[in-house]
């Protein structure tokens, strides 16, 4: 294994750990048990992190760390935002971890154009 497939290795670790570790704090903080559960929207079916059994509350997790241009990611999470929104979820939101400033730069640029709630998970608490 190089070094670029071992840090790839190590991030997924990271990331599956930290979509884990939200799961038991959400679990805790609002009571409710979210699951990786499918959704079909329109003719389209997506898989989303964070699913309340009655579909009520939908969100995803998202682990990226800031880079000067994150034109890739900004688009990610655009499109996990419009999908969220054509959803009939009470609920909708995204939690990103690892750097608070990606939430933060998409928010200032984007962010009065959505309802999409956004949450920084930093390991103990969350924010926004």
């Amino acid at each position: 294994m190089n070094n670029e497939e071992f840090n790839m290795s190590q991030f997924l670790k990271e990331s599956k750990k930290f979509e884990q570790d939200v799961k038991i704090f959400l679990l805790k903080e609002w009571k409710i048990k979210l699951e990786e559960r499918k959704i079909k929207i329109g003719n389209v079916i997506k898989k989303f992190d964070l699913v309340s059994e009655d579909y009520n509350l939908i969100g995803d997790v998202k682990y990226y760390k800031n880079i000067s241009v994150p034109a890739a990611k900004w688009s990610t999470i655009a499109e996990y935002v419009w999908l969220l929104e054509k959803t009939n979820a009470k609920k909708k939101f995204l939690v990103f971890g690892k750097d608070i400033q990606v939430p933060e730069r998409w928010l200032k640029r984007f962010g009065e154009l959505t309802k999409v709630e956004f949450y920084f998970f930093d390991g103990k608490n969350y924010q926004f």
